[in-house]
C-alpha cells in the first residue's frame, strides 16, 4: 500500500467488517488496497491485484474503460456512479467516492461494489448507498469519541429517514435504570435526555421478544408491557417506535421513533440501522483499544520521566552530601576542640551541625526518590508492619473514617527496610484520610500474586520472576482526574495546599518502592475514590540478619597508613583532620590516576584506601580494580553520597571491605575503618 496515497483518516477496520466489496485506487487507477469481502470472493491473489491496474484486472483492457467513472471522480472530486461492476458487469453497481487530502487534492478514490439485496428496490438503492457512505465517512473520523460518534450517526439516520427522534439508552454503573444519554430530535430540542426505564422492565421486554429488534406502535403494545410503554409513547406523542439492542453488559439500546405516522419500516431502513449499530460497536472497541494504548504510553513516558528525574536527583544529592559532609564534619570537630568555657561558640557550632543534619534528611528524601537512599535490608513481615501501624492510624485518622484491614498474603515476607515500608503505609493512609474530610472507608489489603499483569510488565521492565506481595490502600474519597494522577510522583507535587503539604509526598514513596525492586500503581476517578497498589517481591529465603560489631572504635595503630582518594578538597581535608587526630597516617590523592601511579611504585605503603565512588576521571569501582591488580590483598572502603545497594550488591565479592555513606560523623568513619581493617 502506498502510504502517500492513503488518506490520514483511512479506517481499514470498518471497511474490512462490511459485506460490500471495497477497493482504493490511485490516480493511475492502480489498486492500492482491498477489503476482506473482496478477498473472499476474488479469484485473484492479493499480490496479483495490489499495484495492478483495475482495467487490466477486471476488463483485460490495455487502457481505462470508455467514460471511466473512476477518472471522472478524480477530475471532478464528486461521487460517481457506474452500472458496471468491477467483478461482474451483470451483477451490481459501483460507486466511487473521492478522498480529499489537506490541500483538497483528490489523490485516491474508494470504489464500493455492493452485494445483491433483492429486497431493496432499485429506486431506493442509490439513497441507501448515499446514507451508508455518509455513515462510513463519519465513522472514519479518528478524533471522535464514542459519544460524539453516536450523536452524529443518530443525526444522519434521523435526518435521512425523516424520523422524529433517535435516542441512545444506557445503564448507569450501579444503577437499576436505563437512561437516555444521547438524542437527536428533528425539532432541535433534547428535552427527552434523561428519560429512564427500569432495567428489570427492559430485560423482561428483551427476553420476551427474543430478538434484537422490536417494532411497536401506540396501538400495538403487548398487554404485559402496556402499563409502562403506553404512557411513555403517549406523553411523547410517539406513533411508532423501533428498538434495537446494542449491548447486554452494560445493557444499552437504540430507539428510533416517529411522531407523525405509524411507520412501516422497510428492509432498506432496517439494514441501515444494523449497519449503524455495527459501526458504533466497532468504533467503541477501537476507542477502548486506543485509550488503553494511550494510557500505557503515558505510563511509559511517566516512568521514563521519573527515572530521568531520579538520576538527576541522585547526582545532585551526591555533590550536596560532599558539601554537607564538610560542614557537619568540621562543626563536629569544632565542638570537640572547644573548651567548655566557650559556650557561645559551642552554641553556634551546634546550630551549624543541627542545620546540616536537617539538610542531610532532605537529601535522604531526594535519594529515596532517586532509588539510591540508604536503608537496612532484612527479611521483613509486611503483616507485622501493618499490625504495628494500625494503632497509630486509629489515633490520627479522622474519626469519621472507618479503617478496614484484610491481611490475606500467604507469604508476607519481603527483603527490605521495615521502617521505610511503614513510612510508605503511613503516608498512603494519611493521604487517603485527607481525601475524605467528610468521612469514608480506608481499606488496607494484602494478597499474593504469582504473575504480574502484562500492562504492569510493560512499564515495570525490571520485574523479577517471583511472586509479589500486593499491598492495596483504597479510599472512598474525592479521587482525582487523569492529569493529576500522572503528576503524583513528581518531586514536590501535592494535591494539598502549599501550607499543608510537606516533603516529597508520593515522590519519596515512589523511590522507596523502586529501591525495594517493587512497583506502584494508582487508579483514581473524581468522586469515586483512589486505590494505590504496591507490588513487593516476596523474599522466599530465610536470611540471617546478625552482624558482628566492634565496640573498640577509637583504638588506632600509628603504623596504619590510609590513602584518601577524593577529588573534593573540603571532604579530603576533613578525612585528614578527623583521622590524623586519631593516630592514622594519611596520604591524600586528588584523583584515581594519581593514587594508582603512587601505589604502583609503593605497593606495600598503604594499608587501606578510602575511595570516592564518583570521580570525574574514573569511578571508585574501576579505581579499586586497578589498585587490586597491583596488590590483590589491598583493603578498601568505597565512600558515596547515595545508596550503592543496586550497584554494589554483595560488595564483599568485589573485595571491597566496607561502604561509607556521606555525610558521616567521626564515630561512623572510625567504625567503618575498624570494620574494614578486621
Amino acid at each position: 500500500m502506498n502510504s502517500n496515497q492513503i488518506p490520514n483518516n483511512f479506517y481499514p477496520d470498518f471497511l474490512n467488517s462490511i459485506s460490500e466489496y471495497v477497493l482504493i485506487l490511485n490516480k493511475k487507477l492502480q489498486v492500492q488496497w482491498i477489503n476482506n469481502s473482496f478477498k473472499s470472493i476474488s479469484n485473484f491473489k492479493e499480490n496479483e491485484i495490489i499495484n495492478n491496474y483495475c482495467y487490466k484486472i477486471f476488463s483485460t483492457e490495455l487502457s481505462p474503460c470508455k467514460e471511466c467513472s473512476a477518472l471522472k471522480c478524480f477530475s471532478t472530486g464528486e461521487v460517481q456512479f457506474s452500472k458496471k461492476c468491477l467483478l461482474n458487469p451483470n451483477q451490481q453497481n459501483v460507486k466511487f467516492f473521492p478522498y480529499l487530502f489537506e490541500n483538497l487534492e483528490v489523490k485516491s478514490i474508494i470504489a464500493i461494489s455492493s452485494q445483491n439485496y433483492p429486497s431493496i428496490n432499485n429506486q431506493n438503492y442509490s439513497r441507501y448507498l448515499a446514507i451508508k457512505a455518509e455513515i462510513w465517512k463519519t465513522a472514519a473520523e479518528k478524533e471522535l469519541s464514542k459519544e460524539d460518534l453516536i450523536k452524529k450517526l443518530l443525526e444522519i439516520i434521523g435526518r435521512s429517514l425523516n424520523l422524529s427522534r433517535a435516542s441512545f439508552f444506557e445503564t448507569n454503573e450501579g444503577s437499576n435504570e436505563c437512561e437516555c444519554k444521547i438524542q437527536w430530535c428533528s425539532s432541535g430540542y433534547e428535552s427527552y435526555i434523561g428519560d429512564k426505564f427500569p432495567l428489570g422492565f427492559v430485560l423482561e421486554v428483551y427476553s420476551e421478544i427474543n430478538s434484537d429488534i422490536l417494532i411497536l406502535t401506540k396501538e400495538k403494545i403487548p398487554p404485559k408491557f402496556s402499563n409502562i410503554l403506553f404512557p411513555y409513547l403517549k406523553s411523547h406523542n410517539i406513533q411508532s417506535i423501533l428498538i434495537i439492542l446494542f449491548s447486554v453488559n452494560p445493557f444499552a439500546f437504540f430507539s428510533f421513533s416517529d411522531c407523525n405516522k405509524e411507520r412501516k419500516w422497510d428492509n432498506e431502513e432496517i439494514l441501515l440501522l444494523k449497519e449503524l449499530i455495527k459501526i458504533i460497536s466497532l468504533k467503541a472497541e477501537q476507542i477502548k483499544t486506543q485509550t488503553e494504548k494511550k494510557l500505557l504510553e503515558n505510563r511509559l513516558r511517566h516512568a521514563k520521566m521519573l527515572e530521568a528525574i531520579g538520576q538527576l536527583a541522585g547526582g545532585i544529592a551526591h555533590d550536596f552530601n560532599n558539601a554537607l559532609g564538610a560542614i557537619s564534619g568540621y562543626a563536629e570537630m569544632i565542638l570537640q576542640k572547644l573548651p567548655a568555657t566557650e559556650s557561645k561558640l559551642q552554641k553556634y557550632a551546634t546550630a551549624i551541625l543541627t542545620s546540616a543534619t536537617k539538610a542531610s534528611d532532605l537529601t535522604a528524601q531526594l535519594l529515596s526518590f532517586a532509588r539510591r537512599g540508604r536503608f537496612n535490608k532484612l527479611t521483613s513481615d509486611i503483616h507485622k508492619i501493618i499490625s504495628n501501624t494500625a494503632p497509630i492510624l486509629e489515633h490520627v485518622l479522622n474519626e469519621k473514617v472507618k479503617l478496614i484491614i484484610n491481611l490475606n498474603a500467604e507469604i508476607p515476607l519481603f527483603f527490605g527496610d521495615p521502617a521505610q515500608i511503614q513510612d510508605v503505609i503511613l503516608n498512603l493512609a494519611m493521604n487517603a484520610n485527607d481525601a475524605m474530610p467528610d468521612g469514608g472507608t480506608l481499606t488496607i489489603t494484602t494478597k499474593i500474586i504469582n504473575n504480574l499483569d502484562e500492562k504492569i510488565l510493560m512499564v515495570f521492565k525490571e520485574a523479577e520472576p517471583v511472586p509479589y506481595i500486593v499491598l492495596e490502600v483504597k479510599d472512598t474519597g474525592k479521587g482525582m482526574d487523569e492529569n493529576t494522577r500522572l503528576k503524583l510522583f513528581e518531586p514536590y507535587f501535592s494535591t494539598k495546599d502549599f501550607a499543608t503539604s510537606s516533603g516529597l509526598s508520593l515522590a519519596g514513596i515512589y523511590g522507596i518502592i523502586k529501591s525495594h525492586n517493587g512497583h506502584i500503581e494508582v487508579e483514581s476517578e473524581l468522586n469515586k475514590g483512589t486505590t494505590i497498589t504496591v507490588f513487593l517481591p516476596v523474599d522466599v529465603k530465610v536470611l540471617s540478619n546478625k552482624k558482628n560489631t566492634d565496640n573498640n572504635l577509637y583504638n588506632s595503630d600509628s603504623n596504619i597508613n590510609i590513602g584518601i582518594i577524593e577529588n573534593d578538597d573540603s571532604v579530603r581535608m576533613l578525612y585528614k583532620e578527623m583521622l590524623s587526630t586519631k593516630g592514622y597516617n594519611i596520604k591524600e590523592f586528588t584523583n584515581a590516576q594519581e593514587a594508582i601511579e603512587y601505589f604502583h611504585n609503593n605497593p606495600n605503603d598503604i594499608n587501606l584506601f578510602i575511595i570516592d565512588y564518583i570521580m570525574k576521571e574514573s569511578g571508585g569501582k574501576e579505581c579499586f580494580n586497578q589498585l587490586k591488580k597491583i596488590n590483590p590483598s589491598i583493603r578498601a572502603i568505597i565512600a558515596s553520597g547515595y545508596n550503592l545497594n543496586g550497584e554494589l550488591n554483595n560488595f564483599s565479592s568485589y573485595g571491597i571491605n566496607a561502604i561509607l555513606y556521606k555525610p558521616f560523623t567521626i564515630e561512623t568513619l572510625l567504625s567503618t575503618i575498624s570494620q574494614a581493617l578486621k
